[in-house]
């Protein structure tokens, strides 16, 4: 009966740190998702400011050939 009651204790102990890493991970998962949304808002300003000045195709192609650059450099 000791035994199964010590064996019942770790498990309690064991469920009470995945009960925390849980917890920090949900934390660290809404910091990232903040973070997400801002820079999807960023990158659709940028974008729009690029078109508003109608230079959007010229950045385009400049990003398309440091992307290429990129990739063969490794």
């Amino acid at each position: 009966m000791n035994e199964l009651i010590a064996r019942l204790e770790e498990q309690a102990v064991e469920i009470a740190k995945l009960k925390v890493t849980v917890e920090e991970l949900m934390k660290k998962n809404d910091e990232l998702e903040r973070t997400r949304e801002i820079l999807a808002k960023t990158c659709k300003f940028h974008n729009d400011f690029f078109e508003d000045l109608g230079l959007r195709e010229h950045f385009q192609k400049y990003f398309d050939e440091k992307i290429k650059e990129e990739q063969k450099n490794g």
